[in-house]
């Protein structure tokens, strides 16, 4: 949670307030963890990443129309990047783990959503996820100016 925690507060200090004191919870973080799809990147026995990697789609991912028509794609929730190590690699080496996993594993794809504004949002450029569309999970109209892209990267050819 310190990491979840810092980059929260990072976020929030940066104007970006998706993330928050409610979201992310110990109470989901414990859910990925029974679940076993939350995975960590470690420096000096501190743990300075988290990604959360599973089947779990939106009900507006529905509404997508994405690259992979298959049935199995992996979806990214809660991948954080402690501030102080930021800009260092971890966030791409977070997401090339969950390509290679995704792929053992059998899957076409993976699939994310990020805010608009976000700075994460170069990590999945500079990693080849393609824009796919913009999503609402507030009420169009109420709140337009926090739209969230959709991005995939595909595994197969």
């Amino acid at each position: 949670m310190a990491c979840f925690k810092a980059t929260v507060k990072n976020m929030n200090e940066n104007g970006f307030y998706n993330w928050n004191d409610v979201y992310p919870d110990t109470k989901v973080v414990e859910e990925d963890i029974a679940a076993g799809t939350l995975y960590l990147a470690m420096k000096d026995k501190e743990v300075i990443g988290v990604i959360t990697i599973d089947e779990n789609q939106d009900p507006l991912y529905k509404k997508v129309n994405w690259l992979y028509k298959g049935n199995k794609s992996l979806v990214i929730h809660r991948f954080a990047v402690h501030p102080k190590v930021q800009g260092q690699g971890w966030g791409k080496k977070l997401l090339a783990f969950a390509e290679d996993l995704a792929r053992a594993l059998g899957y076409g794809s993976i699939r994310l959503d990020v805010l608009k504004t976000s700075p994460a949002l170069f990590v999945y450029q500079a990693m080849n996820y393609t824009y796919i569309c913009e999503i609402w999970f507030i009420p169009e109209g109420q709140q337009e100016e926090y739209p969230f892209l959709c991005h995939e990267r595909l595994l197969v050819p």
